[in-house]
């Protein structure tokens, strides 16, 4: 009965994004990144459903009473988040264009490391495509050996390039769409700026992780459709078509993946079916259960990680630390739950509602253009915050822990670089027009 009861709760959510995607989409008559963050809203929500009422043998199982109140903080908060993007009207703008040869400089250095990555991805691709096709259970295999290797993680550096690459993985797909708006080719960098973004993709590959390959594949579809106003028609067919490539790789390795996982569980015919429609579904509604009320707090152990290391030694380096620590919790990051649900967890729900106030504030004020021309560190900005929207909704916070922290460092410290230049551009180009 209960179960039954829940699919109120379950309409009221997915009528509140639903209203809030037609009333916004027909306000701007655009796809915009906006319209395309609120439909993956509605998407996510009906996935909920389907996901609820699925048989769910031999994952963890949900609760079988949801709740209204917390659908209504959860939209609440997605609103917030997301609200520098829905104020963000990309196609009212041009691009400003900065002088070559400063932007050029960080690409080159990137372009360097994607190419020495180049070996290490062909090599990686070659064992886990050989793994999957020649086991029926490779995908398992790849993913028990990360999950065995997980306890000794963030404890050690072992590959500086690969630890470069990974947290460089999205300014380098910001960064090859950008150079596409340039007139100048710079053939070398886009395949090294790509390289990066591959190598990262490939380690989910090799590590039977179906989550990394995903998300790398959201950035890349994100941020075409946030630079699509500012590309010519032949360099956004170009980039459609590489992306429509790639999602169709995307897609068969996913599915090889699941495949391997799941699909030969004599117990159950349908488990390929059944997670994927839980692992998908999921977020709303773990949220729903434990979200607002899990047994105590992280103390910030996920969301700031690797800051909070620095001046408290009893910081958890790795997910295994965490949960044998937080093990008294109800929920933990062994199932998705939400970018949101990472904040509730780690300081409660009142204090993540106002950090989620402050951050709408000043990322509104950080990204708010004035005049017709947008500048290129607004965008890493817009792209930044729609990343964390797009993968967090349906996952976790993208950024957490030692390798989202860091991504997040090298995010400002580009962000910090591209506003300076445009500043000192600006005066330059006005001292020489006054001289």
């Amino acid at each position: 009965m209960d179960s039954t009861i829940s699919i109120i709760p379950l309409t009221i959510n997915l009528l509140l994004y639903a209203l809030t995607f037609i009333a916004y989409h027909n306000k701007r008559k655009y796809w915009s990144i906006g319209t395309f963050l609120l439909l993956q809203c509605v998407v996510l929500a009906v996935l909920a459903i389907a996901s609820f009422y699925a048989p769910t043998s031999g994952w963890k199982p949900y609760k079988s009473f949801l709740h209204i109140f917390p659908f209504i903080y959860l939209y609440i908060m997605f609103m917030l988040a997301m609200y520098p993007v829905l104020k963000f009207h990309e196609e009212q703008y041009k691009l400003t264009e900065e002088p070559v040869n400063f932007i050029i400089v960080p690409v080159i250095i990137l372009t360097l490391i994607g190419f020495l990555q180049i070996p290490e991805i062909i090599e990686l691709f070659k064992s886990s495509i050989t793994t999957l096709v020649d086991s029926k259970q490779g995908g398992a295999h790849l993913y028990a050996q990360m999950r065995d290797n997980a306890h000794t993680s963030g404890h050690s550096a072992t590959n500086i390039l690969a630890i470069i690459g990974n947290s460089t993985s999205e300014i380098c797909v910001f960064l090859f769409v950008y150079l596409h708006t340039l007139k100048k080719k710079f053939t070398l960098c886009k395949i090294g700026l790509f390289s990066i973004f591959a190598c990262s993709s490939v380690r989910g590959l090799a590590s039977g992780s179906r989550y990394i390959v995903l998300l790398a594949f959201i950035s890349l579809i994100a941020c075409l459709v946030l630079f699509r106003p500012y590309l010519t028609k032949r360099n956004l067919s170009n980039l459609k078509t590489l992306s429509i490539v790639c999602i169709v790789i995307a897609a068969l390795v996913v599915g090889a993946i699941t495949i391997s996982r799941f699909g030969n569980n004599s117990k159950n015919k349908n488990a390929t079916t059944q997670s994927v429609l839980w692992y998908t579904g999921q977020s709303m509604i773990f949220f729903n259960n434990n979200g607002l009320d899990a047994n105590g707090i992280r103390h910030g152990d996920r969301t700031i990680n690797l800051f909070k290391s620095f001046f408290d030694e009893d910081t958890p380096r790795n997910y295994v630390e965490r949960r044998k620590k937080y093990s008294n919790m109800a929920l933990d990051d062994y199932v998705f739950y939400s970018f949101v649900g990472d904040f509730t967890l780690d300081y409660g729900p009142f204090w993540a509602f106002i950090i989620f106030i402050i951050a709408a504030i000043v990322l509104r004020y950080k990204t708010k253009v004035y005049g017709n021309n947008v500048e290129p560190h607004k965008l890493l900005l817009i792209f930044i915050i729609v990343n964390c929207c797009l993968q967090g909704s349906m996952t976790l916070f993208p950024y957490a822990d030692i390798g989202g922290n860091l991504k997040l460092i090298l995010f400002f410290i580009f962000y910090e670089y591209l506003k300076i230049v445009h500043y000192r551009c600006g005066k330059q180009i006005e001292n020489d027009e006054q001289d």
